[in-house]
């Protein structure tokens, strides 16, 4: 069992996982005042075999998947094709699956940090973009489905895949071959990227970017979504930016960092997540 200094109990001993994480930074390791997670064993799981299989086949996958919608005839030569959330968040979930493939191929690429120490670039940013990809695609399926899709439009691959087949692929990596500890301290990078985006989508259809063939005649531009119409309808395009980035995204990241705790049956303490447990230096025993 690896020997790591313990941590004080009187700054980490909190009464519950939500607690805890406001009371340490968002890139900790700590789990509690006698154990620290277990790097390797929670991005990058023995067998490593196994996990390099498993990653690899999940990068070809989104790869593929989103290659069926980059290169579908209604989005070939179209630079728009970047500007929809959608198919940034399937970019970087592309992004996440092939970082992580290369770290189970080289698994000194996410080392476990000396006692006290913040895990390296690389960790944080795969750690990252779990988090973020994760509650984006939660929500873009939600919102796609609900508020987006037109039955007009037919049943696509490449519209399923990219909203909703990346869902259960991600909970798997993260919650079941991984166990990545989200932290509630994160989600500022939601609403940092969830602000940035807005701004976007604001800029596009103010300034008529992107116009199509039945706009021209009118002079206005596009929009990205037909519900964030910022130039024809703001009122409803505020309700649905606000409903979709201020309430829907939050509450997802909440249920993406509470599936990070579960452990059976049905509790979310995090007692499931992999750990090393620390021994007390005055205490020849170790912790249980």
């Amino acid at each position: 069992m690896t020997e790591i200094e313990k941590p004080s109990m009187t700054d980490s001993k909190v009464s519950s996982p939500f607690r805890r994480d406001l009371s340490i930074p968002m890139f900790s390791l700590e789990e509690s005042y006698d154990k620290i997670i277990d790097v390797k064993a929670s991005f990058i799981p023995e067998p490593i075999c196994r996990t390099t299989l498993i990653r690899t086949f999940f990068f070809l996958f989104t790869l593929a998947s989103t290659g069926t919608s980059f290169l579908h005839p209604d989005w070939i030569g179209n630079i728009m094709w970047f500007g929809y959330l959608t198919h940034i968040s399937a970019t970087l979930t592309i992004v996440y699956f092939g970082l992580m493939m290369i770290c189970s191929f080289n698994t000194s690429l996410i080392p476990q940090p000396e006692a006290g120490a913040d895990p390296n670039s690389l960790t944080r940013l795969v750690w990252v973009l779990y988090s973020l990809v994760t509650v984006f695609e939660i929500a873009l399926s939600i919102f796609y489905w609900a508020a987006v899709y037109d039955p007009e439009w037919g049943i696509e691959y490449h519209r399923v895949a990219l909203h909703g087949l990346f869902v259960p692929v991600l909970l798997f990596d993260g919650c079941i071959l991984g166990k990545i500890p989200v932290r509630i301290k994160q989600v500022i990078f939601l609403i940092i990227a969830g602000l940035i985006y807005m701004v976007w989508t604001i800029i596009h259809s103010l300034l008529d970017i992107g116009k199509s063939v039945s706009d021209r005649a009118d002079g206005d531009g596009d929009p990205l979504y037909s519900i964030l119409n910022w130039q024809d309808d703001p009122l409803v395009a505020a309700i649905a930016s606000f409903f979709a980035f201020c309430i829907l995204m939050p509450v997802m990241f909440l249920v993406v960092w509470m599936l990070s705790l579960y452990s059976p049956c049905c509790n979310f303490d995090g007692r499931s997540r992999r750990v090393i447990v620390a021994k007390d230096k005055s205490d020849d025993s170790p912790l249980v």
